[in-house]
Parts: structure tokens; sequence; C-alpha cells
């Protein structure tokens, strides 16, 4: 089993999991306090969880250089941008082509989250113009200030008319709907592992500071 097959077999365990009912909170601080206070699994658990892990998790990092060229068709203008791997590729660059042959797969994981967000009074949507060469050029305001980051924007609006945008990946919107959408946060998954050690990551993601 590869690493693309872990995330769809993800993707398929979370969004069967939205359907179990609604959140079991009435606000994202106390589900991020549920969260925050969800116990450590007992030991037994964590070795049942690092024996089947070990067959199944993707490399700790990327092997730099193993990555296909790409084109990227963008659904706002139309116009198609190159991506291609050099032997000088920088992390910046390996994470646009990443993005870039990955972005519709994003676009999926953010449409499952939007039920559940919607219950919080939220609305997000997945900015990708910064994968085109031509939008890119365009690209003013909240994206301006994070260009070069990335290639992915997670944009939030909220029911008091805040717009937030974060610079994201495919792992943190899938931490992202896991978060939104399940609430069987005990067990560590394969590929995430505990999911209260991404906290940091959600708060980012959504704009969230509580104490």
């Amino acid at each position: 089993m590869n690493g693309r097959q872990i995330v769809a077999l993800v993707i398929g365990t979370l969004a069967a999991g939205c359907a179990s009912g609604p959140p079991p909170t009435h606000s994202l601080e106390e589900r991020l306090n549920d969260l925050k206070n969800e116990p450590q699994p007992s030991e037994s658990g964590w070795f049942d969880f690092l024996e089947t892990a070990c067959c199944y998790a993707p490399p700790a990092s990327p092997i730099r250089y193993d990555i296909q060229a790409c084109t990227y068709l963008c659904p706002q203008c139309g116009r198609k941008t190159l991506y291609r791997p050099t032997h000088s590729l920088t992390l910046n660059q390996y994470n646009s082509i990443v993005n870039a042959s990955r972005w519709k797969e994003c676009q999926q994981l953010v449409e499952q989250m939007q039920p559940a967000a919607k219950t919080y009074g939220l609305h997000l949507s997945l900015d990708t113009r910064d994968l085109c060469s031509f939008c890119s050029k365009k690209n003013t305001g909240l994206m301006a200030a994070q260009k070069g980051m990335n290639n992915l924007y997670l944009i939030v609006r909220k029911q008091d008319g805040t717009v937030t945008c974060n610079s994201c990946n495919e792992d943190d919107l899938t931490i992202l709907l896991q978060f939104l959408t399940t609430t069987d946060w005990k067990q560590p998954t394969r590929q995430y592992g505990i999911l209260r050690n991404h906290v940091p990551t959600i708060e980012r993601l959504l704009n969230l500071h509580f104490d």
C-alpha cells in the first residue's frame, strides 16, 4: 500500500464518520477544548499502533527527486502551467509540484468538511490561483503576504465577516477534516498519530487562539 492509497483510505474512513451524527459540542472553542483534554492512549494501545503503523506509515521525509512532472490546468483562466522537477529542486519547489498534482484531492477534502464547518458558522474554500503562472501574478491582499510559503490556501469566512487565509497542504486538510467530522480521537491513526498533537495546525488553519 503506497502513500496515496493510505490517504484515500483515511479520507474514505473520515467521510463515513461524518454521517454518524452532529458534532458533540456547540462551539469550536468547546470542541477544541475537548480535543486538548483528550487523554493519551493506554500503553498497550500505543504498542498496537506502532506494530501496525510500521508496515503502512509513509517515509518521514519525501524523496526529494522522486517526483513526476505535472501540468496544472487553472480552473480560473484555463491556462496550463508545467511543473518540472530539476536537480536543484528546493523544498518550496517540491511542495509546488506536489500541490499542483494533488490539488483536486485537496479540493475534495474541503468539500467533505464543508457541512460540519457550516454548523460552526464557517464557510471554507480552497484557493489554488497561486499554482497558475498567470493568475499568481495578480494575487494580492491576504495571499500576497504569504507568497512563496506554499501554493494552496484555505480561505475561512466566519459569520462576523472575518476572512482569514492560511497556507495548507493535503496533510493539513486531512487533519482538519478529522477534527471537524469525527469524535473518535482516542486512538492514533496510522498516518497522523494522535490528533491532539496537531492542535497548532488546527488553530492556524481556522485562526483559533483560545486560552
